[in-house]
């Protein structure tokens, strides 16, 4: 073991921490302070299942951020584009005529399909005891 640093010694003989959490207190009423505001309930189903474009769901945050008493604007990342040029053919694949089939079955089946029997597999849903 070694010896103690001196804020060590303090905190050992009884003082007050040396990092003590703010007192909300001591906040003065002129001066700003962060609140967060936490919803408690969940959401209800129109909010939940609710279908909106980007756009729409970026104007509602605007919205949103506008009542809150924080200074800080709502910035959002700029759309990346990824190709300024049109379709061009040449880079499809395979691009080869559509090929149509006829496709037969090599059986025939006369009578009634017994594996067809409606509700044959249903636990006491038949008509014996």
């Amino acid at each position: 073991m070694g010896l103690a640093s001196p804020a060590m010694a303090q905190n050992q003989q009884g003082n007050a921490p040396l990092l003590a959490p703010p007192n909300p207190l001591d906040i003065r009423p002129g001066e700003s302070s962060i609140s967060y505001s936490i919803q408690l309930e969940p959401p209800g189903p129109e909010r939940l299942f609710r279908l909106e474009s980007e756009d729409a769901m970026k104007e509602r945050m605007r919205q949103e951020k506008r009542n809150t008493p924080q200074m800080e604007r709502l910035v959002f990342p700029e759309e990346i584009v990824l190709s300024r040029s049109n379709y061009d053919s040449q880079w499809r694949s395979r691009n080869w005529q559509p090929t149509v089939r006829l496709v037969e079955p090599n059986y025939l089946v006369h009578g009634r399909l017994l594996f067809h029997e409606k509700n044959s597999e249903r636990y006491g849903w038949d008509l014996g005891p």
